[in-house]
């Protein structure tokens, strides 16, 4: 047999002319050897979709599979801190075990060495005590509900999950997934999943229902107005009708656009107002390029009363939706929109704050 030597050069790992940046978390290249170097989200594993494994071919049994087999990789890294390893050596055992499900991750060696520090700041025996069997179930429970239809974990449903982490796991648990995940992002995490030959049991876990609510009393939020709105938003109150006549009419509404993934479905839809309405109204979600408007509305032209709301199914398409909302009233009677709830099963959107 033939033995070729040669001696490693850094591009080995890391190709030439790129680079992981902290500053900005993210991936960089340079075109012109290092002198200038240019943000290159397209090249970063983590996020990039070029980078993902094909999903486990669909079937009921696949959001669980895949939370099961990314759970254990999580497992496998976590399990690494625990021991009394350096902050070299435990980043390689890191960068060694992610190499098997992104292989890429070679660009992110300086990304692994902070999370190498921040585990062991956080110290092996509080992640030794914190990381019991209970903690770990839950953590596939959150996975398995953030799985879409196409067995992927969505780019907007990593800061669900380590939400959902932080509202139910222990905080030291929450601690080591704020540093270990990121460092997966939704690609790696996807992979993981999608590696393996581990059978979950998601018997255990909840209904996977979400609910995300908006008081217009503290804030606009992210929310903008409706197109043909007049009320502009009025800090303390809510969306009114009163700030100008739109054609005979006092309107008020608003609008906000969110993600729709793959694998979630919205079941319902309400908004709640203060005052006087006595004209059309309406709550709903659709599509951001237009078409049919699901949720509620009544063009009867009689008044109202608060709330109105919907039970829908609508499912997912990994493309822009809008929620919005409007009431209509001829006279100058003031009504203002001051909440709007959506809520839902399997993978909970990311709306905007």
């Amino acid at each position: 047999m033939k033995v070729v030597r040669k001696q490693l050069t850094p591009d080995e790992v890391t190709p030439a002319g790129t680079r992981y940046d902290s500053d900005c978390n993210c991936i960089q290249a340079s075109p012109d050897g290092g002198t200038t170097w240019n943000d290159a989200p397209g090249l970063d594993p983590r996020s990039q979709t070029a980078f993902a494994r094909p999903g486990r071919g669909g079937g009921a049994d696949q959001a669980c599979n895949v939370a099961a087999n990314a759970t254990d990789k999580l497992k496998s890294m976590v399990m690494q801190a625990e021991g009394e390893l350096e902050q070299f050596q435990l980043a390689t055992a890191l960068v060694g075990i992610v190499l098997l499900f992104l292989p890429e991750a070679g660009l992110l060696v300086d990304l692994f060495i902070a999370v190498a520090e921040a585990l062991i700041t956080i110290g092996s025996d509080a992640i030794l005590g914190a990381f019991t069997d209970a903690q770990w179930s839950l953590i596939e429970c959150i996975i398995y509900c953030s799985v879409d239809a196409d067995g992927q974990i969505p780019d907007s449903a990593m800061s669900v999950i380590l939400a959902e982490i932080e509202a139910e796991c222990d905080p030291v648990v929450y601690d080591v997934m704020f540093f270990v995940l990121p460092s997966l992002g939704s690609v790696g995490l996807s992979n993981a999943g999608n590696t393996g030959s581990l059978t979950g049991d998601c018997s255990g876990c909840a209904t996977c229902t979400w609910e995300k609510s908006w008081d217009f009393t503290i804030g606009a939020h992210t929310f903008v107005p409706q197109a043909g709105c007049c009320g502009a938003y009025s800090p303390g109150v809510g969306w009114p009708n009163d700030s100008s006549n739109c054609g005979g009419y006092y309107r008020a509404g608003c609008v906000m656009a969110f993600n729709f993934p793959l694998g979630s479905t919205v079941t319902h839809v309400r908004l709640d107002w203060t005052g006087h309405q006595t004209y059309s109204r309406a709550v709903y979600i659709q599509h951001n390029s237009g078409g049919t408007q699901y949720g509620y509305s009544d063009g009867s032209n009689t008044p109202g009363s608060s709330p109105i709301e919907a039970d829908i199914s609508v499912v997912g398409d990994g493309e822009l939706w809008d929620f919005a909302f409007f009431l209509d009233d001829p006279s100058y009677d003031v009504c203002a929109g001051v909440t709007m709830t959506i809520s839902g099963t399997g993978v909970e959107p990311s709306f905007p704050a």
